[in-house]
């Protein structure tokens, strides 16, 4: 069988971006160089690195033999602000810009009956945030497929939530991320409920109980099952019709 081929990768910023963010301080002191496109830290160069440090990392850092320097979302929202990510899909995830591959056919017609059947079962309390940032912390700004927020946290963020009731991630080629360093993401954010709609299986994975940067409870749901929210109850999903 033909593997395929990640939907995710590292964004690589050119010299102009890098400037800019030499110049607004994004630094702090740190010395740094760009090295194929990726902001490097001179001391790290050859470090070896403990096990706790690469299991947040994406697949192709963990080999590299350079400590990358993680950008925090201020920095982001400067090169967002300057244009750097016009036309392109990213998301800062641990201090690193991810690149995500355009949404395949079966991906887009998962979202299009997830937002039929999300919308048609909540009120105005909840607010369902499609595609949007979620910053869950200083250097991590995922945008779910879905974020499930209420009505109170929207009201008191001053720019993105920083948190959500339920996530939902539609995986196709992009379901070890999803299902990998996306639910440590989610868990240390300490995010109570996490699915993921798997394409390649056709099944729900229900993760819950975020414990000590984990998900303590994870569940995989078939065709044949009904599932509902934990924590928002009005959510019911028949797994049949999400595929």
């Amino acid at each position: 069988m033909k593997r395929r081929r990640e939907a995710v990768d590292v964004y690589r910023l050119d010299r102009a971006s890098y400037y800019l963010l030499a110049e607004g301080d994004a630094f702090d002191g740190t010395k740094v160089e760009l090295v194929n496109g990726l902001i490097v830290r001179r001391s790290d160069l050859l470090r070896p690195r403990k096990r706790a440090e690469t299991r947040l990392m994406l697949p192709v850092l963990k080999d590299a033999p350079f400590e990358v320097h993680r950008i925090d979302r201020a920095a982001y929202q400067q090169l967002a602000d300057a244009g750097t990510f016009d036309g392109k899909r990213v998301e800062l995830i641990e201090g690193v810009i991810v690149s995500i591959n355009a949404m395949r056919g079966p991906h887009a017609s998962t979202v299009m009956r997830l937002t039929r059947l999300l919308t048609a079962q909540l009120d105005d309390r909840v607010w369902v945030r499609a595609g949007l940032p979620l910053s869950v912390s200083r250097h991590s700004e995922p945008e779910p497929d879905f974020a499930l927020v209420s009505d109170e946290v929207m009201s008191a963020a001053e720019e993105h939530p920083s948190t959500a009731n339920l996530v939902i991630e539609v995986a196709d080629s992009s379901r070890g991320y999803d299902l990998g360093l996306k639910a440590l993401l989610y868990a240390a954010a300490k995010i109570p409920e996490y699915w993921v709609v798997d394409l390649q299986t056709q099944k729900l994975v229900v993760h819950l109980e975020p414990k000590k940067g984990k998900y303590q409870s994870v569940h995989r749901f078939g065709k044949g099952r009904e599932v509902t929210s934990t924590v928002t109850p009005k959510v019911t999903l028949k797994v049949a019709a999400v595929f």
